[in-house]
């Protein structure tokens, strides 16, 4: 494992005078996928919430977040460095983009910072055929509106990559997909996040299945604890924790439903 982009350290987001997410201790290492897995209400969207310093009102975290070596527990995402603000891709495409702006403006915004405006509109096209929208000239002149939900999900990862976070955080992007574009989707996160020259990905999601298809290690969280921290196959073959025995029966049965329908 290389060099740490994600530690979280006791981690606890508390609210309405209540503990949701309790003592979550979390490593994400550069070149690494982690899968948080668990099911809905288990505490890891607000997990994830809690690093990227997007809280909703009301809530509070403590204990410490580290991303880069660097604290930033209590340190909204505005007002971190580039180097410390992770970027995000979230299960709803058409409320992570802005609707009146077209794609092309979107993917700029954040290659302003590191390419000269000259070269923005080739470096945003690159990016809209890296994650592989067809006629990438036409689809940055498009608002999202105009694109199926697969093409608007494609675009959020292109907007994310352009900003070349150290960490990506995942947040059940491919739930409102179909399986087709799931596994599209999940193939790009493969070929972009976690080698030396992408960012470490944080993959939050419900599905062992592509938790195991796409990461190595997974994290389980129940009742807002990390209940099983350990790699891909083991968890898959040996869960230990009641939880995650409950998951990847769920797997099981999926992929076989899955496999009567063919």
């Amino acid at each position: 494992m290389g060099q740490a982009v994600l530690t979280t350290t006791d981690l606890r987001v508390r609210g309405n005078g209540r503990v949701l997410v309790s003592d979550v201790n979390l490593t994400c290492a550069v070149g690494e996928r982690v899968a948080l897995v668990g099911a809905s209400g288990s505490g890891k969207s607000l997990t994830a919430k809690a690093v990227l310093g997007v809280l909703p009102l009301g809530l509070v975290a403590a204990g410490s977040i580290r991303i880069a070596g660097e604290e930033v527990r209590g340190l909204p995402c505005a007002r971190r460095g580039a180097a410390l603000r992770p970027a995000a891709v979230l299960q709803d495409p058409a409320l992570a983009l802005h609707p009146l702006v077209t794609i092309g403006e979107q993917v700029a915004l954040p290659l302003h910072r590191d390419v000269r405006r000259a070269d923005t509109r080739r470096a945003r096209l690159e990016l809209l055929a890296a994650v592989g929208l067809p006629d990438p000239e036409q689809v940055a002149g498009r608002y999202p509106s105009q694109l199926s939900g697969g093409q608007r999900q494609r675009a959020c990862l292109a907007v994310a990559l352009a900003a070349r976070p150290p960490l990506l955080i995942a947040d059940e992007p491919t739930t409102a997909l179909d399986v087709v574009t799931q596994a599209a989707i999940v193939r790009l996160l493969r070929e972009r996040t976690g080698g030396p020259d992408g960012p470490a990905l944080l993959f939050i999601t419900h599905d062992l299945a592509i938790a195991a298809e796409l990461c190595t290690r997974i994290v389980v969280m129940h009742e807002g604890r990390v209940v099983e921290d350990r790699p891909a196959l083991d968890v898959l073959h040996d869960p230990r924790h009641p939880r995650a025995r409950d998951l990847v029966d769920a797997a099981r049965l999926s992929t076989d439903a899955l496999a009567a329908r063919r």
